[in-house]
């Protein structure tokens, strides 16, 4: 009988008490959807001075304006944004990138000018991002080298 009582009590913590049954209560948390508008413009410096898009294309909303010098504007997706930019990268060298203005307002943005080498050639260019909030959180909106 007292087995019996010792068994119930055990199956009602486990179908009471998720942890007790190995799940997990506090999934992790995806840490892009928490990064603030510091944390971004930290990851595209580095990013564009790595060459490695990756690093801050995770960023991009679900519709990013892009504009890169020598190609027209529009509205791309993100994975198109990140595939484009990785085009432009290829092809283009940023031996280092810092931005010069940074507004973390409601409004973020940030601008800087950077240095690209192409063939042993360079080119100054101006580069701008611009971020939005959507519902997960800080995104990349509008993204431009002119």
């Amino acid at each position: 009988m007292q087995r019996m009582l010792i068994l119930n009590c055990i199956l009602l913590l486990l179908a009471l008490c998720p942890a007790a049954a190995g799940q997990n209560l506090f999934p992790p948390v995806d840490s892009t959807a928490q990064d603030g508008p510091a944390a971004i413009f930290r990851a595209i410096e580095k990013g564009l001075s790595e060459g490695d898009v990756r690093l801050f294309s995770a960023y991009f909303s679900r519709t990013v304006s892009l504009n890169v010098r020598g190609s027209g504007p529009g509205y791309y997706s993100a994975n198109q944004a990140g595939q484009v930019l990785r085009h432009v990268f290829s092809a283009r060298k940023v031996p280092s990138f810092k931005f010069t203005t940074v507004n973390t307002g409601d409004h973020p943005f940030a601008t800087g000018a950077a240095t690209l080498t192409i063939n042993g050639q360079t080119e100054r260019v101006q580069v701008y991002a611009g971020l939005s909030r959507d519902k997960s959180g800080w995104v990349i909106s509008q993204f431009n080298i002119y």
